[in-house]
This record gives structure tokens, C-alpha cells and sequence, in this order.
């Protein structure tokens, strides 16, 4: 692996005006209209198989039902992931 050349110390002590955007061409209105925001915790729509039980008791949860899944899930792969070969990216060990 290459060591980076860059200064990382200078960088970081930087604030916003100092750093040069000329060779940035700035975006139009309609590139800003058309903009999307992603993050890493943006949901993903999937398709998951449940018992009838389990489907029914989260549907019960209303609205609060998705937050429940997904808590459920972190701490199943928080209890497991270091079983995983490669273990689960990002899961609290």
C-alpha cells in the first residue's frame, strides 16, 4: 500500500474560505431541483419472509413496526457478526 503524500493535518485545520472551488463550475437551478440526497442510512426496500405470527404481532406495532424490525435485526447481527467469515461490516461487536 502507497502512503499518502497528502497533509492531512493541513487539511483538517482548513476552514471552508480557504479552500480553492475555482475549478468547480457551479450548479444551476435545475441541477439543484433535480438533486437527490443519499446517506448511508436511507432505508432499502426488500422483501423479507415472516411467520404469520411475527408478521402479525409487527403489524400490531402500527407505525412504530419498522423502527422494531430493523432494532430487532441490529441486535441479532450485534450478537453474531463476529461468527460471520467476513464478519458484518459495521456491526457492534
Amino acid at each position: 500500500m502507497q502512503n499518502s503524500k497528502t497533509d492531512w493535518a493541513r487539511l483538517d485545520a482548513m476552514t471552508d474560505d480557504e479552500i480553492d472551488t475555482s475549478d468547480i463550475l457551479p450548479l444551476t437551478a435545475e441541477q439543484l431541483r433535480q438533486a437527490v440526497r443519499w446517506t448511508l442510512g436511507d432505508p432499502l426496500p426488500i422483501m423479507v419472509r415472516l411467520e404469520t405470527d411475527v408478521r402479525a404481532w409487527y403489524r400490531a406495532q402500527g407505525a412504530d413496526r419498522d423502527r422494531l424490525l430493523n432494532e430487532a435485526v441490529r441486535q441479532y447481527i450485534a450478537g453474531h457478526a463476529a461468527a460471520y467469515d467476513p464478519p458484518i461490516p459495521n456491526a457492534e461487536q
